[in-house]
């Protein structure tokens, strides 16, 4: 039986500058080489994760936005979803309600957006 290695990129596999460094791309690809699965799990988006992992191998499906996506390392498709679909608005309806105000990700035709109330997220003021 084979061990499936999932590593976290922020705190973990990043290092100060925000990326895998070369001897952290070297390694895994190595370990990759000689057969070791290996991926990783992050709350980023594909393409913000794809920037800080840059050489590292792309052979396996990675975990995006907290899980919400598994996509295809190589090419970004999505393999898995676990979306909120019409549900989402009763739980943002008691988000707001309990004074917690979300970032939300989506996918409109096929482009990658995100919202927030403005006024409400301290970073903003």
């Amino acid at each position: 039986m084979k061990t499936l290695y999932v590593s976290d990129l922020d705190g973990t596999l990043l290092n100060r500058s925000q990326r895998t460094s070369d001897f952290t791309n070297k390694t895994i690809n190595a370990l990759v080489s000689s057969s070791m699965i290996f991926s990783y799990a992050t709350a980023r988006s594909y393409y913000t994760s794809k920037k800080v992992t840059a050489g590292l191998s792309e052979e396996l499906p990675i975990v995006m936005y907290n899980g919400t996506f598994i996509l295809d390392g190589k090419t970004g498709d999505f393999l898995a979803s676990n979306i909120f679909g019409n549900s989402f608005y009763p739980l943002f309806d008691d988000l707001i309600s309990s004074n917690i105000y979300p970032i939300v990700y989506s996918f409109i035709g096929g482009e990658e957006k995100f919202s927030y109330i403005y006024n409400k997220w301290p970073i903003v003021k």
